[in-house]
């Protein structure tokens, strides 16, 4: 029977990786509900390397603790087949890969932009753009010179509405660091729009 996060007897090793993981997994979730963060270019290559480098440290100390006999896979993963551990194997290692980018490349650059960036402005266009799926917001600006494709800003239904098509001219106001900037205000020019805010 299982008592929190863990059954009865689990050593001490699995529970210090099961902490770890979901404390992985929690972080990445913060990008796909607060997406006014964009990545510098050059920190989300860097970002890349260091979860690959972490990634492939994890898979070495794991497999070095199951040849030991510190660490065991969960009951269900010893009952596959040779060849389904072989072929779900590199899906686990690519979706912890991807799991620990959004981390390294957002939610810890994101959080540290918010808190110490600098202020910044910038001239743009931005054009209105209904969102699509469960995890978008359904009323967004999007922004002439942003393209990264986790970024939204959100704006209520009535702003949304009393916006004309095609591109307006705007003023986007951010915090900023050497890792990316954080989009906290967009300032349309024309003087009958109020400003927006996500």
């Amino acid at each position: 029977m299982r008592h929190g996060l863990w059954a009865p007897g689990t050593p001490t090793r699995q529970r210090w990786l099961i902490g770890v993981f979901l404390l992985v997994m929690l972080s990445a979730l913060i990008p796909i509900f607060s997406r006014s963060f964009v990545p510098a270019s050059g920190w989300s290559r860097t970002a890349l390397l260091l979860a690959v480098l972490c990634t492939s440290a994890a898979c070495g100390l794991l497999w070095y603790w199951f040849r030991l006999g510190l660490w065991t896979p969960a009951g269900p993963w010893l009952s596959y087949s040779p060849v389904k551990r072989w072929t779900l194997a590199p899906l686990c290692v690519g979706f912890f890969l991807l799991v620990l980018w959004l981390d390294l490349a957002m939610t810890a650059p994101m959080l540290l932009t918010r808190w110490t960036g600098e202020e910044a402005s910038r001239s743009t266009q931005v054009q209105k753009k209904r969102g699509s799926g469960r995890r978008s917001c359904h009323h967004q600006l999007q922004l002439a010179d942003t393209r990264f494709w986790l970024f939204e800003f959100c704006v209520d239904s009535d702003a949304f509405d009393q916006l004309p098509e095609g591109p307006l001219p705007a003023m986007v106001l951010s915090r900023r660091t050497a890792l990316g900037d954080y989009v906290y205000a967009v300032r349309l020019h024309a003087p009958e729009h109020p400003d927006s805010a996500p």
